[in-house]
């Protein structure tokens, strides 16, 4: 039977836990890449000393031991580093890497209660040396080193106290009755506040602090040049912190009673309590922001979904009342209802959906740490430049567009990115570069990943796909260059002269053109040999809900997605041609393939419109063109996105579908796939 690891933690508090934690080790993990490249960067540094201090006080908190420790040597190297008697050096990061990898591992188990496998002791030891090899750089003699297994104590490290000026601050705060760990916080209140001083006393005492003992109320004393807004704001950061109070005075203020011959053992007590009053006088900022979870949101966006069906019902309602009744005074009063409505509808919809919007920060922070690692196992020097990561976009295709995104940035450092000796021949930096930018467009956002390196061969391409049986030769000589380099999303495809474990095997690419398609968005591909290569994804900002044009065909009421469609025309039958298996018409100086979609689905031909004027519908999915032919508009909604379902599968030319006002289906048209299919059709115009 498995062992099951125990923890001081309560159930409801294990994805706090783990929210916040993986919020520090991201911290760990970008500023020790970030000070690999800078070198010495005090701010950084001193941002991940904080971080590790944090994890070291909440793993303390809850007797995770081993994580404790880890976190412990990890910031006594930290230490050193921020007072400068250690030098940043690449084997120095490579071994706090390792251990921020460790802590991944650590911090997991407080979830799954069942070990990791991870014994941190050799990291410990390898840090420690780091500490013990030089002892005249690695601390001063007057300071002593503190044991390891002090595992939730804070270092007293040895800094310059600002100027002090004779002023003293007297800070006293409340921490949540609800925080899964008030010692944790109080910890992380005293270190903060060092920064700004001295620390002359604390009430509670930080012994009792670091014993682990429940604080919700705490007063410091700290000797600063700091003002009270500056002290706020360094206080900050700190979570399930209330009623915040600064005060100061120039001369010298009692201590508040920590370890004084005036307050006895039960009045300190008593003081650590917070009284009735106190607890209630909660300062309202603190409650601003809440955690809710991912499956509440879902389900408000479900909800939210069926009231925007049911908005479009009431109003498809209305219309067909006023169109049977004569306008009446209930009718009138309806119509204002449905309009307060439907207005509601609209603003609770954007709430929700704002509440659903992530930064990509939270994607692309993943990718830093992957590029360096491939980059140094395939012996190349690559640096990762990233734009735009405050661009935010629905949860939902976030969490989807991290594959594609991780195949593309492979694939980067693999194949595009070349040797050192390589690129210093063709005349290039020896170090190649990466960016991976994001951007909004409109209901859009584009996500770019763009390369300096070799670029893609087009006729390298077309060999190894005609080699490997994808197409053939006489297909492969008539593409265009855009079309042979449109060959690397067919699976199976690869050009790489050998098999390694980042690429090689003819998946990936692939890959990305389907999940991306799968999100309702595109894949551009741009390439220059020897100069670089840029993919461009285009994604929608939701997947929920989606503004559609609804088109009638058959009697039957079709979608087609409003951000696809370009423009809507009347075209005569005579200025229709024949091209190759296909239909076109002259549209804006150019040839526009045609699609009946009648033909498309199967259904009868419409002799009676024969000879009439088409309603087409031109749409666009990347940089190519189709017209739908439809039997008539029937104007504009927003919709809410359906599954078909699994016994319905997937169909040819559908997506999905969506429940109109009147209750009926419509179904969504698939419009990469049909534009790709009239490209098909009308053969290389």
């Amino acid at each position: 039977m498995a062992e099951t690891l125990q923890f001081d933690l309560h159930p409801d508090e294990v994805e706090v836990f783990a929210q916040e934690t993986a919020e520090q080790i991201q911290q760990l993990d970008q500023g020790l890449l970030t000070i690999e490249e800078t070198g010495h960067d005090p701010e950084v540094i001193q941002r991940i000393f904080r971080a590790a201090h944090t994890l070291k006080g909440s793993a303390g908190a809850i007797g995770h031991h081993r994580m404790a420790n880890l976190t412990h040597s990890m910031e006594t190297v930290l230490a050193l580093l921020r007072e400068g008697r250690l030098a940043v050096s690449t084997p120095l990061v490579d071994l706090l890497l390792s251990a921020v990898d460790a802590l991944k591992l650590l911090a997991q188990e407080v979830a799954t209660r069942t070990p990791s496998g991870v014994d941190p002791e050799g990291l410990i030891q390898q840090l420690q040396a780091y500490t013990v090899s030089d002892e005249a750089a690695a601390r001063p003699a007057s300071v002593p080193a503190e044991p390891v297994a002090a595992a939730a104590e804070g270092p007293e490290e040895p800094k310059e106290t600002p100027s002090q000026e004779g002023r003293q601050a007297r800070v006293s705060l409340q921490i949540a009755r609800d925080s899964f760990a008030p010692a944790a916080r109080a910890l992380q209140v005293l270190l903060a506040l060092e920064e700004a001083g001295e620390i002359i006393a604390s009430q509670p005492a930080r012994e009792a602090i670091l014993r682990g003992e429940a604080v919700y109320q705490l007063e410091v004393v700290v000797a600063t040049s700091w003002d009270a807004e500056r002290l706020r704001k360094q206080l900050a950061h700190i979570g399930d912190l209330a009623n915040v109070q600064i005060s100061f005075r120039e001369e010298q203020a009692p201590a508040p009673a920590e370890a004084t011959a005036r307050t006895t053992a039960a009045e300190a007590a008593a003081a650590s309590r917070p009284s009735p009053a106190a607890r209630l006088s909660v300062d309202k900022s603190s409650l601003r922001t809440v955690r809710t979870s991912v499956e509440r949101l879902d389900k408000l966006m479900n909800l939210v979904g069926e009231l925007v069906t049911d908005r479009n019902r009431l109003l498809q309602t209305h219309s067909s009342l006023r169109q049977r009744a004569e306008d009446s005074e209930h009718l009138s009063a309806l119509a204002q209802a449905i309009s307060h409505l439907a207005s509601i509808t609209d603003e609770l919809q954007e709430e929700v959906m704002r509440a659903r919007m992530l930064p990509l920060e939270n994607v692309f922070n993943k990718f830093p740490r992957m590029v360096r690692d491939l980059a140094r196992d395939a012996g190349k020097q690559v640096v990762l430049q990233i734009e735009g990561q405050e661009t935010e976009l629905d949860r939902s295709v976030i969490e989807e567009i991290a594959d594609p995104l991780m195949h593309l940035l492979r694939n980067a450092v693999d194949h595009g990115i070349e040797p050192p000796e390589e690129r210093r021949a063709a005349g290039k930096p020896e170090t190649g570069t990466i960016r991976l930018a994001g951007r909004s467009e409109g209901s859009h956002i584009v996500i770019t990943v763009a390369d300096d390196g070799r670029g893609i061969d087009p006729e390298k391409v077309r060999r190894s796909a005609v080699e490997k049986g994808l197409i053939s030769e006489e297909a492969a000589a008539r593409l265009t260059e855009s079309e042979a380099i449109d060959l690397i999303f067919m699976p199976g495809l690869s050009t790489a002269k050998k098999v390694t474990d980042v690429s090689g095997r003819g998946v990936g690419m692939d890959v990305v053109r389907s999940n991306v398609e799968r999100l309702r968005g595109t894949v551009k591909v741009t390439t220059m040999p020897g100069k670089g290569t840029t993919f461009e994804l285009s994604l929608p900002l939701t997947l929920a809900i989606m503004p559609v044009l609804l088109v009638n065909l058959q009697g039957g009421t079709y979608c087609i997605p409003l951000s696809s469609v370009v423009e809507v025309l009347q075209v005569e039958s005579q200025s229709i041609h024949r091209v190759d298996r296909g239909e076109v018409v002259l549209w804006r100086d150019r040839l526009l393939p045609l699609l009946r979609l009648r033909q498309c689905f199967g259904l009868a031909e419409d002799g009676a419109r024969n000879g009439h004027a088409s309603s087409v519908v031109a749409v666009r999915w990347g940089d190519e063109y189709a017209g739908l032919v439809v039997d008539g508009l029937l104007g504009q909604q927003e919709i809410v996105i359906k599954n078909l379902g699994k016994m319905i599968g997937q169909v040819a030319g559908i997506t999905g579908g969506a429940i109109l006002g009147d209750g009926s289906v419509a179904l969504i048209i698939d419009v990469p796939g049909l534009v790709k299919q009239a490209i098909r059709d009308v053969a290389r115009l």
